[in-house]
Formats: structure tokens, C-alpha cells, sequence
């Protein structure tokens, strides 16, 4: 009897799980769809974008100056419109006027100058009537000195990578952080933020770093078989390096579920007159440059463990 009972139950259960199958299947196709229309809030006031840095080149140094858009604005770039812009050198108080470009509305350059290790740079304009400050440092940079590159392949990457080594002379005091630019054949290879490698000195500081990995290039963005790949390494500050990695949180990779809330991007751009703060980063480096020629690799077999003839 027990026996019957239990088969009974069995028939029942797999009755069961080929109902809930077929209501799983069917269901999609019953399902309605509703339009929802956003209405985003409009009107806000718009607030100053700054990029650009100065240097301890020789040159005339150049700022982006935009505004923020509206969330469904379909212009990409909003030139803003500025009273006046200048930087102070604190040390010296000598200032450097900022003048719009002609052909480039939103870009802003001054006269030819260079930067001064260990001064501080004070950005000034007025924008809608307030006035913005940013104030930035111009901190050392290591002494680079060689470059060169060892091909691998890499497994669990998908393919072959050049790993850029780089040999330089750290200064003390602790604290700084280093940014490169990689220049192939005189093109930016890092024109993404993405792509933009960084190094600190908590490991360095006022040692030589020897052979030191600072970016893994894929193998079909090495286009000629001769090349000459331009390093540019940059001091930055903390704040910079902040700002760059909380934007890229904030752009790369969010609006999933598992995504964080949104959270406003750190900014060195303060209003004096409100909390109407600006957006983007004033910054201020010392830059050093190098190049080396790199030889395209055709050897499939080589530091490759998955090669197969």
C-alpha cells in the first residue's frame, strides 16, 4: 500500500513541475508594457568645468573651460562664458592672464611661461558673476633613466602584451605619485583615462626602481614592425589621482544593479560666493620625456606556454 502511495505522489509532483515549466515559458507572452516618461529637473544652474595643467615646461599652458548640460542635452561640449580667467604664481605673484582661443571657444591659453618646482598655482575667474579659485602644486618628478619593453604572451589575457620597464632615480621626500602618457609613432596610445597608468613611491621612495613594469600594450596596437614609443611621466598630487579614479567609478561600469549610488566627483574648483562648487580638476606637474624603439614581435612561439606548432 505504502508503495502505491508513493508512486501516486511521484505521478502528482512531476504533474506539478510540468505546469510551473509551461506558466514559466507562457508567462513572457502575456506580459504588458508600460511607457514611463522621466521628468528630469531642468533650470538648474550651471556649474564651471575645468581641465588643464600647468607645467615646468616652457610654454603656453592651456585650460578647457565648459559648463555642464542639461541630463537630454544632445550639444557635447557648452563653451562657458567667462569674464576672466588668470593664474597666480604664489611665490613670485606674478600673473598669467588666460585668453580664449579663436577657432577654439572653449579652450583658454596663457603667454609662453614655465612652471617652477615647488609653487603653488592659484586659478581665478568668474564665471555668472562668481568667482572661482583652484589651487594647485607643482611637486618633482624621478629622474627616468632608461626605458625599454619584454614581449609576453599572457595566457589569460587572449594574446601577446609588450610590457613597458622603466628604470628611474626616486626622490624623497615619500608621497609622490607618478602619471604616464604613452606615445606610439607620436599617437597617444592612453587617450582614454582608462588606459592611463599610475605608480607611488610607498614601495620607492628615494630608491632606484629598477625595471619597473608601468604598462602592458596589447600586440595589435603595434601596427609597423619598427616603432618609437614616447614615454611622458608626469608628478601629480594626491587630489588629482582621487579625482581621476573617482571618475572613472562614477563613468566605467555603473548603472547595474550592483552598482553603487552615484556620488559627486572630488573637485580642487571652489566657489567663493556659494556652494555652487565647479566640476573637473586644476592641476599642476613637473614632466619628464623619453623614447625607445620598439621592434614589433612575429614569433608566436615566444614566452608563450600555450604555443602549439
Amino acid at each position: 500500500m505504502a508503495k502505491k502511495t508513493t508512486v501516486k505522489y511521484m505521478t502528482e509532483f512531476k504533474s506539478a513541475c510540468k505546469f510551473m515549466t509551461g506558466l514559466i515559458v507562457f508567462l513572457p507572452l502575456f506580459s504588458c508594457q508600460e511607457e514611463i516618461y522621466i521628468d528630469a529637473p531642468k533650470n538648474y544652474p550651471d556649474k564651471i568645468v575645468v581641465e588643464g595643467r600647468v607645467t615646468n615646461e616652457n610654454k603656453a599652458h592651456r585650460l578647457r573651460l565648459t559648463t555642464t548640460l542639461d541630463y537630454f542635452d544632445t550639444n557635447s561640449i557648452k563653451p562657458a562664458s567667462i569674464s576672466y580667467a588668470y593664474i597666480i604664481e604664489q611665490g613670485s605673484g606674478k600673473i598669467y592672464n588666460l585668453n580664449p582661443e579663436e577657432n577654439n571657444p572653449e579652450f583658454y591659453r596663457t603667454d609662453v611661461f614655465k612652471g617652477i618646482v615647488g609653487e603653488h598655482y592659484i586659478l581665478n575667474l568668474l564665471f555668472n558673476d562668481e568667482e572661482y579659485s583652484a589651487t594647485t602644486y607643482l611637486d618633482t618628478v624621478a629622474v627616468m633613466d632608461s626605458l625599454g619593453y619584454v614581449y609576453k604572451y599572457m595566457s589569460y589575457w587572449g594574446g601577446g602584451y609588450y610590457f613597458i620597464q622603466m628604470t628611474a632615480t626616486e626622490p624623497e621626500p615619500a608621497g609622490h605619485i607618478y602619471m604616464f602618457n604613452f606615445f606610439i609613432n607620436d599617437t597617444l596610445y592612453n587617450n582614454e583615462l582608462r588606459l592611463t597608468s599610475y605608480q607611488n613611491d610607498e614601495l620607492f621612495n628615494g630608491m632606484r626602481m629598477e625595471n619597473l613594469d608601468i604598462a602592458a600594450i596589447p600586440q595589435e596596437e603595434i601596427k609597423l614592425d619598427t616603432n618609437i614609443l614616447r614615454v611622458e611621466m608626469f608628478s601629480i598630487s594626491s587630489g588629482e589621482f582621487h579625482f581621476n579614479n573617482a571618475f572613472l567609478s562614477e563613468t566605467m561600469g555603473n548603472g547595474s544593479i550592483f552598482s553603487g549610488p552615484p556620488a559627486d566627483v572630488p573637485s580642487n574648483v571652489k566657489n567663493k560666493n556659494s556652494n555652487n562648487h565647479g566640476l573637473g580638476y586644476f592641476a599642476a606637474s613637473s614632466v619628464v620625456s623619453r623614447q625607445f624603439m620598439l621592434i614589433k614581435q612575429h614569433n608566436e612561439a615566444l614566452n608563450n606556454p600555450d604555443y602549439r606548432k
